[in-house]
């Protein structure tokens, strides 16, 4: 068959054309319903910053409820707009702003939220690494790209694994770290004791750092307490309020152990545990002070002082009393409640010196003060009247302040020097201990313990070396048994140091010769003026000096020396 010149015309039949989905018209309305859910949504970004400010649970639940309600609106407008034929030119031009505007303040929230969590975080060191970790891999992320993909997977790995080193320490956080006001809290209506410690305004401000408040609090406290013990030493008035300083250690412990028990609560264990808790022990170990200074006062200036007062008071004198009616007359007064010294008193300047160190020793207290030593003692009328001159002093302390004196009585040292006085110490602690007043009060006010101090140098110069010896180890003897009889523990204070003549010696051969039942793991000795750079002028030689005592003590103690034969003791 040949070919025509005509064109093929295929007879299949034109398929028909697929209808075009006709586009929904716009509405021309400029406020739809969901154009007015668009708009809500846009009016409640500022509602929802401002939630982010509010404390406690209230301002949680308020954020929370914003952001769902803002969801569900997001969505909302959008099925409203397609069902009911809503659809506007302004509508499609708001919703994605609006969506950008509620999702960045979202984001804010968010960071936030986080940034109080690691706050609550305990740190601790594999969190440090941890944090190191990631910083590694993130620059090396931005200078090597992929060229160091291995060791990005490691730095994963362990960043990964970190997180359950410390999940346990999570759980006893707080997440809440800023309200640290409410971690003491006693009840529903009272305040915590770590809010007493700061201004009433303070725990309504936010923002604010308490540890900051409350420390700051202490160091101007400290430093009032300073000024206003260089004004006593200096006679000078001082007007600052007693709540402006402190007296004890105790008050100055007290919101120390309050701030550590916070950091402790929080699980910030690391900083409790570091310089506030060696600074707790410090306060704890030294007090106020650094060290105690004891008083020392000789016994005629106590006798001239209670002449002055006798004799002003149309008494008598006391110094021509025999030594029981002195008894009776102190131990009268000491039972009595009101002062003996009146105010309107006129005394010489020695008498008054005396005074004035007590009305400085009751303001003082027993916190900056040890002991009370009288010189050249030799009757238990010394030891009276040093009590009633500090209680009529305190007495008066307490009516001009207003309130207790601070601390407790001193200890009140008698000092045995002659070798006539030595011989008598025994009988004269018995004499103390067996009248009522002062037994009582050594068993309340010092907690059943007597100190007795014993001189080298004078009893040396008075009979000789060898004799003085053995006079003091006699009345060591006669003192140890005399407070066992009435059940008082005693510590002998041994005066003592320097050259020979002076009592010197090796310090561990003088505390094993000392008396079997003397040293029963206290003593006190004293060191000449000339031998304190010579033992204590190096901390290897002070350190060396303490190893000396401490051993002699314990061996003293656990191990006493056996008591002379009969047969030494006569022939001595």
């Amino acid at each position: 068959m040949g070919l025509s010149g005509k064109a093929l015309v295929s007879t299949v039949p034109p398929q028909p054309e697929p209808e075009q989905e006709q586009e929904q018209p716009q509405s021309s309305k400029l406020l739809t319903l969901p154009t007015i859910l668009t708009l809500g949504r846009v009016a409640a970004v500022p509602l929802l910053v401002a939630t982010f400010y509010l404390d406690g649970w209230q301002g949680t639940v308020a954020t929370t409820t914003i952001f769902i309600a803002a969801s569900v609106t997001d969505w909302l407008d959008g099925y409203i707009a397609r069902k009911m034929n809503l659809k506007s030119s302004f509508g499609a031009f708001l919703d994605p702003v609006a969506d950008k505007i509620t999702m960045s303040a979202v984001r804010e929230w968010a960071a936030s939220q986080n940034s109080k969590l690691l706050e609550a975080v305990a740190v601790n060191n594999l969190g440090k690494w941890k944090t190191a970790t990631q910083m590694t891999a993130l620059a090396i992320l931005l200078a090597t790209r992929d060229s160091s993909c291995h060791q990005l997977m490691g730095f994963s790995v362990f960043s990964r694994v970190s997180r359950f080193s410390s999940s346990r320490e999570k759980k006893n956080n707080n997440l809440a770290y800023n309200n640290i006001f409410f971690i003491f809290q006693e009840s529903q209506t009272g305040k915590s004791g770590f809010q007493k410690l700061l201004e009433p305004q303070l725990p309504q401000l936010p923002g604010i750092a308490p540890y900051r408040v409350v420390l700051g609090n202490v160091k101007d406290k400290l430093e009032r307490s300073r000024r206003r013990l260089e004004l006593l030493l200096e006679d000078v008035a001082c007007d600052y309020d007693p709540l402006d300083y402190y007296e004890t250690a105790d008050q100055l412990l007290e919101p120390l152990l309050l701030c550590y028990e916070s950091l402790q609560s929080y699980g910030s264990g690391v900083l409790a545990d570091g310089r506030l808790a060696d600074l707790i022990r410090r306060v704890a170990t030294f007090g106020m002070v650094l060290m105690k200074l004891d008083l020392r006062q000789e016994s005629g200036r106590h006798a001239d002082t209670l002449d002055a007062i006798t004799t002003y008071l149309d008494m008598g004198t006391y110094s021509e009393w025999d030594e029981e009616k002195k008894l009776d007359f102190l131990t009268r007064e000491l039972k009595g409640k009101r002062p003996l010294v009146p105010v309107s008193i006129e005394v010489p300047t020695d008498v008054k010196e005396v005074l004035d160190t007590f009305q400085i020793a009751a303001e003082l207290g027993s916190d900056s003060l040890g002991a009370y030593v009288i010189s050249m003692a030799s009757s238990a009328s010394d030891v009276l009247a040093v009590e009633l001159l500090q209680n009529d002093a305190r007495l008066a302390a307490t009516g001009e302040l207003g309130r207790a004196c601070p601390g407790g009585t001193l200890q009140v040292v008698p000092l045995f020097e002659t070798v006539k006085d030595l011989r008598e110490a025994g009988s004269v602690i018995r004499k103390l201990l067996s009248i009522d007043w002062y037994h009582e009060h050594v068993i309340k006010n010092h907690n059943g313990h007597q100190e007795v101090m014993v001189g080298y140098s004078d009893s040396g110069k008075d009979a000789g070396r060898f004799t003085a010896a053995w006079e003091l180890y006699k009345a060591q003897e006669d003192v140890v048994a005399a407070c066992n009889d009435y059940g008082i523990k005693v510590t002998l204070f041994h005066g003592r140091g320097g050259s020979i003549g002076r009592g010197g010696g090796p310090t561990y051969l003088a505390i094993q010769s000392q008396p079997p039942g003397s040293v029963m793991g206290t003593l006190r000795s004293t060191e000449q003026g000339e031998m304190v750079e010579a033992k204590f002028g190096l901390p290897q030689i002070v350190v060396r000096q303490l190893e000396i005592y401490t051993t002699a003590i314990l061996l003293a103690t656990l191990r006493p020396p056996l008591p002379p034969s009969c047969g030494w003791i006569h022939r001595i």
